[in-house]
């Protein structure tokens, strides 16, 4: 079979679509079985509610949810600052790269987005406090 850039994007495309379904399959019988998942991360992360140790089943489980792509509200908020704020460091060099503009307006432009992002920063941490006060917190 001849291998062709539509075929290569249809099997990537395909696997992202089936990759939920198929950790749901995987993980579904082990939580049924007594497993416990707790919803706070760490090493392991999986755990029988009996208290043994994690057996090859349960770590074969907590690696399909990952590979599902499977994050906590926790990862997905911190990735999302992350882009932000790299976002505000690349428009930095952006705004160092115009020639036609004053050096007072350059740090103008660059402090407006440092603000923005800061402003951004301590609202995610309100609410990420606000949600441990009320026991929302994973």
């Amino acid at each position: 079979m001849k291998a062709s850039r539509r075929k290569f994007f249809g099997l990537m495309g395909g696997a992202a679509v089936a990759g939920p379904a198929a950790a749901k399959s995987v993980v579904e019988p082990l939580v049924s079985s007594g497993m416990s998942l707790p919803m706070a991360g760490g090493y392991g992360g999986v755990a029988f509610a009996s208290g043994a140790e994690p057996s090859r089943a349960s770590r074969i489980a907590e690696l399909v949810k990952r590979l599902s792509g499977f994050r906590t509200t926790a990862e997905i908020e911190q990735e999302r600052l992350n882009r932000i704020e790299n976002a505000a460091e690349i428009f930095r060099y952006e705004v160092d790269a115009l020639r036609s503009v004053s050096m007072r307006h350059k740090v103008s432009m660059i402090r407006t987005r440092n603000r923005a992002v800061s402003e951004i920063r301590q609202r995610s941490w309100w609410e990420q406090d606000l949600a441990n006060l009320r026991g929302e917190a994973e």
